[in-house]
This record gives structure tokens, C-alpha cells and sequence, in this order.
């Protein structure tokens, strides 16, 4: 229920439509129906689970059959935005591991060398880890991604979410999800974390992180260059539906 209150507190800021006299009933009967939906569809852990896992498929909503620009926008951002901090708590939870890892006296035993090395491959580390540099590049690698990004590019991708490669392929950010269980985010952030491409962007967080700065969509934009062919008029088109849809209160 604390997320749902969350969700209901961050959509009071959202832009609302002019409506017609008689338009503005049926328009919140939408609205209500869509957080009811919403409610029983969040992704779950399972019980006792401390690690939270990408949700498994699910039919996508058919945002293009609602009324308004707007009950489209509150149902986009109440589909994605749960997975979106799902995948953060996940990515959170291995990075305080790693941080453990950077002030503890003793050597590591046979199972967390294990572990990291399994780690740093699944992150596309390109060789083995070893030296003082071992943890911090991997933490350059295992770190959240801002939810306003995330909504930015899936909105932009799938065309809010109604493009038939977002309704029939699960494909919200210009890449398929082919192993089941990956999820609709879980693979796009594991693409931004690794994929050599999308070094300015993680050059850009871990340069936030050294200074104390909050992780925003609006700072780290700049470092998705390379994510379209458009270059910087995709950039300027993910700051744009950041600032107009005021997604940076998702991020904190």
C-alpha cells in the first residue's frame, strides 16, 4: 500500500486535461479504474525474497484504447514505474554488497571470488578483475538508473507505450526481451550498465556519484548519444518529456 500512496501523491502533479461539461466523471472513473488495476498488477518478490526479481510477461495494457492524452500518460507511468524501482532496489542491494566488500579486513573466500568474477561477467567486464580498481569498476557498472530516464525512452520507444512492437513484443525501449522472465526493464537496464556504447552514460553517473550529486534523467541524458541514430535531437527529445511531464520527482 506504501507504494500505491506513493504512486497517488506523484500523479496529483500530473497535467490535466481540459474537459467538456459531463466529461469529467467518466475521465475519473478511468483514472480510478486504472490505480484499482494497478494495484492488483505491481510486481511482487516472492515471500521471504530479498532480492526482488524482473516481473514475468504479462499481456501489456492497451493504452491506445483510453480517452484521454492523459488517463494514457497516468496508465503509462503506472505500468512502468513500479518495475522501474523494482530493478533499482534489485541493482541497490547488489551494490551495498560490493560497498561491504570495499572495507572488509579480511580476504574474500572461494564463494564471493566466485561470485564476483560471475559478476563482472554478467556486467561485460572485459577481463578478469584484480587490483585496487577491481570494486569501484565494478560499482561504475552496478548502479540504478534515474525512473525519470526510464520513463523518457520508454515513452519515446514505444510511442507511450501504444506501438505494436510495445503491445505485441514487450518491446518498450528499441530492444526485445528474448529470455523469459526478463522482463519489460530489466533488460534495458542491464544495456545501459554494459553495453560499451553506453560508456559516456556511465562515465557521467560515476562522476555524479564522486561529487555528491543526486542521479537525475536531466544530468545523465547527455551520456545516450549512442542509443539512437538521431544523436543529440533524440537527447533533446528525452529532456523535453522529462521537463514537460515533470518526471524528475520520480527520481530520488
Amino acid at each position: 500500500m506504501k507504494t500505491l500512496q506513493v504512486f497517488l501523491a506523484r500523479l496529483k502533479g500530473l497535467p490535466r486535461p481540459s474537459l467538456r461539461q459531463g466529461q469529467g466523471l467518466g475521465v475519473g472513473l478511468v483514472l480510478v479504474a486504472l490505480l484499482l488495476w494497478w494495484a492488483g498488477n505491481r510486481p511482487e518478490g516472492k515471500a521471504g525474497d530479498t532480492v526482488l526479481r524482473g516481473p514475468a510477461p504479462e499481456q501489456v495494457p492497451d493504452f491506445a484504447a483510453l480517452p484521454t492524452v492523459s488517463a494514457r500518460k497516468a496508465a503509462f507511468f503506472a505500468f512502468l514505474l513500479p518495475r522501474i524501482e523494482a530493478e533499482n532496489q534489485r541493482i541497490d542491494e547488489l551494490r551495498v554488497r560490493i560497498e561491504g566488500l570495499l572495507s572488509a579486513e579480511e580476504s574474500w573466500d572461494e564463494e564471493t571470488e566466485g561470485w564476483l568474477a560471475d559478476l563482472e561477467d554478467h556486467f561485460g567486464l572485459p577481463s578478469p578483475g584484480g587490483g585496487a580498481d577491481r570494486l569501484p569498476r565494478l560499482l561504475r557498472r552496478v548502479d540504478r538508473i534515474p525512473p525519470s530516464l526510464a520513463l523518457a525512452q520508454a515513452a519515446t520507444e514505444s510511442a507511450w507505450g501504444t506501438s505494436r512492437f510495445a503491445q505485441v513484443g514487450r518491446n518498450f525501449f528499441g530492444q526485445w526481451c528474448y529470455s523469459e522472465g526478463c522482463g519489460l526493464v530489466v533488460s534495458y537496464m542491464h544495456n545501459l550498465n554494459s553495453h560499451p556504447a553506453h560508456r559516456s552514460f556511465r562515465v557521467l553517473r560515476a562522476a555524479a556519484r564522486r561529487e555528491g550529486r543526486p542521479l537525475s534523467g536531466e544530468l545523465l541524458a547527455p551520456g545516450l548519444l549512442r542509443y539512437s541514430e538521431r544523436r543529440a535531437a533524440y537527447v533533446a527529445d528525452l529532456l523535453a518529456i522529462m521537463r514537460f511531464n515533470r518526471l524528475g520527482r520520480f527520481d530520488h
